[in-house]
């Protein structure tokens, strides 16, 4: 599995300072998840403006932790919604693709580099 978080490149950005880099990735952690679960209750709302604005605010939360990958998945589903894609079957496999990654993968990758420094 490739990595999530570029988090040397993060720490690199962070000014090097472990402590302040691992901080900042556990705010981002907590923060996903809460932002991907309120994404999950406006999908099931069929609340689309606001399925749009949290994929676009997801995607700059990734980006701003070098979590690329992810970040270009939130922007494809942003765009999906924009173009009125979203109830193909394309559009749930991303949804299902992405939702393992924020509930499953993240974390663990997360917190297994916070232990291993």
């Amino acid at each position: 599995m490739s990595k999530i978080v570029n988090i040397e490149e993060f720490k690199k950005y962070t000014g090097g300072d472990i402590d302040f880099c691992l901080s900042l990735l556990g705010i981002f952690l907590k923060d996903i998840e809460e932002e991907w679960s309120a994404t999950l209750d406006a999908l099931e709302q069929e609340d689309y403006k606001k399925v749009q604005a949290q994929m676009h605010r997801l995607g700059g939360s990734c980006a701003a932790v070098f979590a690329t990958e992810l970040a270009e998945s939130f922007y494809v589903a942003e765009k999906a919604i924009i173009d009125n894609n979203h109830k193909n079957e394309a559009f749930l496999l991303l949804l299902d693709k992405i939702g393992v990654i924020v509930t499953q993968q993240l974390a663990q990758e997360i917190e297994g580099y916070i232990t291993s420094s």
